[in-house]
C-alpha cells in the first residue's frame, strides 16, 4: 500500500494575520510597502553583529540598525541577492563567524519544561 499523506493548507490572509499577531507578541517590527536600498554589515554589538538597512517607505528614504533581518521579498529578493554576494566575497564566513553564540542552554529549555 502506499504511504498516506495529509498536509494542511490556509488561507494566506489567515497565516499572515497569526504571523503578524505572533510577530507583534514578541516585539518584532515590520515593515510593509517597503524597499531594501541596501543592507550592510555594521558595528560590533554585544551579541554579534547589527545590521544596517536603508530602506525607503511612500517614497521617503530611512535607515535602522537591526541584529537579525527578514527578508520576505519575495522570487526576486534583494536580501537574498545581498547574501549571495556577501558569500562570493568571502564575507559570508565574517557573518557567521560574528553571529556565533552558544545557544545550547536555550536549545535544552526548550525541550525540558
Amino acid at each position: 500500500p502506499e504511504k498516506a499523506r495529509s498536509g494542511v493548507w490556509i488561507a494566506r490572509k489567515s497565516f499572515l494575520d497569526l504571523l503578524d499577531a505572533e510577530a507583534e507578541r514578541a516585539g518584532v517590527k515590520r515593515y510593509y510597502g517597503t524597499t531594501l536600498e541596501s543592507l550592510e554589515l555594521g558595528s560590533e554589538a554585544a551579541d554579534g553583529f547589527l545590521l544596517e538597512a536603508k530602506m525607503q517607505q511612500a517614497g521617503e528614504p530611512f535607515q535602522m540598525k537591526a541584529r537579525l533581518v527578514v527578508g520576505c521579498d519575495g522570487l526576486n529578493s534583494r536580501v537574498r541577492e545581498t547574501l549571495k554576494h556577501w558569500y562570493a566575497e568571502g564575507r559570508g564566513a565574517e557573518v557567521a563567524e560574528k553571529g556565533k553564540r552558544d545557544r545550547s542552554k536555550e536549545a535544552a529549555r526548550l525541550f525540558d519544561p
